[in-house]
């Protein structure tokens, strides 16, 4: 059964993916706040959320959900024959194309990922159930994350629930959408749609559509399928309203406190820091500046270690010390970058819960996910989304700055 969302077909701000036209990674606007030449759209995405729960505003345009989900395939009807086919990931777009027709194609293409292999075989057994029919420029060719497949469901305390991955979703027994999961036998949160660019051959002349339509995909009682919009009544309780202004306000001050020069080492840190936040948010530990130092060690040691003469690794260590020389003598602006993206994480996290209450929904966390339209303009396509994590919402360096 297909769960129908309302859509917002534009898109809004920003974090770059390699390559839009096969969508591959979609970056935390928290994350990419620390960037200084994000950190106006990332607040301005925030802040426009934030005025949408208040019920003062429009959500930001495009602003769409995107589940937490599990393996990532992609289902189709060959624009020839019209046959259903299911693929992982990019690898059907890869120069000689995984594309599976079969179980003995699946055992061909994936024997080395038997998780793989399992999921794109249920996943086809299904696939024919909820795929509009079509050919040519008309044969869909849709990707999504997988939510659950036959037994994963848990039921208990009169709830169900599935846990793709990191994020764990419950629904009411007794709720619309529980009676749907317990029914189905696979779920899939489908997400983008792609179409002929006019270029190549199929399917490499295919490119993501952020704004394609699921209207026309069939119900099936076998198949929970979301898809990307917001439908729910979000509102805050208590002094959340308060508590995620509070956490804006305190990050655009602190973002303006730094100076060029110390926006430009946060710069040279981005990838780093970027990498170093995601590994706190998985362990749920608060990230400090140590924390920062130790971190680069250890990337540092890896990087050294995976070369092997000893020239190559005298100058991977020089670059490596300069880095971490560089992250030590700015400890003040290290702290404060981190304190930055804790408070816009923690405004997240707020507004993950005023979502989900206003879905009748529980989970550990809310996306927002939007496509890559408006700046195609200027030849740049990006995404963004917004991502909760729950345990992480004390600013780095202690309660000082925690509101």
């Amino acid at each position: 059964m297909l769960i129908k969302m309302i859509k917002f077909k534009h898109f809004l701000y920003e974090a770059a993916i390699t390559d839009t036209s096969k969508l591959s990674h979609l970056d935390h606007a928290s994350s990419i706040a620390m960037h200084n030449e994000h950190f106006d759209k990332s607040h301005n995405f925030l802040s426009q959320m934030h005025g949408f729960i208040q019920g003062s505003g429009k959500p930001p345009e495009g602003f769409t959900e995107k589940k937490d989900g599990g393996v990532s395939i992609v289902m189709y009807r060959h624009p020839d024959t019209g046959k259903v086919g299911v693929g992982y990931k990019t690898s059907v777009f890869a120069k000689s194309p995984k594309l599976n027709y079969s179980p003995e194609d699946i055992d061909t293409n994936h024997s080395n990922n038997p998780v793989v292999a399992d999921t794109l075989k249920q996943a086809l057994e299904h696939a024919d159930k909820i795929l509009p029919k079509g050919k040519g420029k008309d044969a869909p060719f849709m990707q999504g994350d997988v939510l659950f497949k036959a037994g994963e469901v848990k039921k208990g305390a009169g709830k169900v629930s599935y846990q793709p991955n990191v994020i764990k979703y419950s629904h009411s027994a007794s709720s619309p959408e529980g009676k749907l999961v317990q029914q189905a036998k696979f779920g899939i949160h489908l997400h983008t749609g792609y179409k002929p660019s006019g270029e190549g051959s199929w399917p490499h002349n295919l490119q993501a559509d952020y704004s394609a339509d699921f209207s026309k995909l069939k119900h099936s009682g076998d198949v929970f399928v979301t898809t990307p919009g917001y439908n729910g009544n979000a509102s805050y309780h208590g002094g959340e309203a308060e508590q995620v202004q509070k956490h804006l306000d305190r990050a655009k001050e602190l973002n303006s406190a730094l100076t060029p020069a110390e926006h430009s080492v946060i710069n040279n840190h981005f990838e780093h820091l970027n990498s170093y936040i995601n590994m706190t948010k998985r362990a749920k530990e608060v990230p400090s500046h140590e924390g920062y130092i130790a971190h680069l060690g250890a990337k540092a040691q890896r990087d050294i270690d995976s070369v092997k003469t000893e020239k190559a690794k005298q100058s991977k260590k020089e670059k490596w010390d300069n880095l971490a020389a560089e992250a030590t003598k700015n400890k003040k602006t290290i702290e404060n970058t981190l304190n930055t993206q804790s408070h816009l994480q923690a405004a997240t996290d707020i507004m993950t819960k005023a979502l989900d209450r206003g879905l009748g929904r529980e989970s550990e966390g809310y996306m927002g996910t939007v496509g890559g339209h408006a700046l195609k303009a200027i030849h740049t396509d990006v995404s963004n989304r917004i991502t909760s994590n729950l345990k992480f919402n004390k600013p780095a360096g202690g309660s000082d700055d925690q509101i």
